[in-house]
């Protein structure tokens, strides 16, 4: 499935973590994978960490859900949150693991 038909809006952004030894960026999150069901904990995974852009600016007021996501190009992802920010990753293309 295309990054840009993940379930992701609305869903939780609970935690980012890096681990810069092996490049990788995990982005934690409660997503509604099935309709009409409760949010389920989510892994989004990318490899190859080349660049992590990160604003907690909030220029639309504080938010912990996110709103869309879509890539730019080619290694280039970006996160949306319902607070204005936009995470870019830049990496080998992620998976999503439910």
């Amino acid at each position: 499935m295309p990054f840009e038909d993940w379930p992701l809006h609305d869903a939780v952004l609970k935690e980012l973590r890096v681990d810069w030894e092996n490049r990788t960026c995990t982005v934690h999150v409660l997503a509604f994978v099935e309709p009409r069901h409760d949010a389920v904990p989510c892994q989004l995974i990318w490899r190859g960490l080349r660049r992590l852009i990160v604003p907690a600016e909030y220029p639309w007021g504080r938010s912990i859900f996110i709103n869309r996501q879509w890539s730019e190009r080619d290694g280039c992802y970006s996160i949306e949150v319902q607070s204005g920010d936009v995470m870019t990753i830049e990496a080998d293309p992620p998976e999503f693991i439910r």
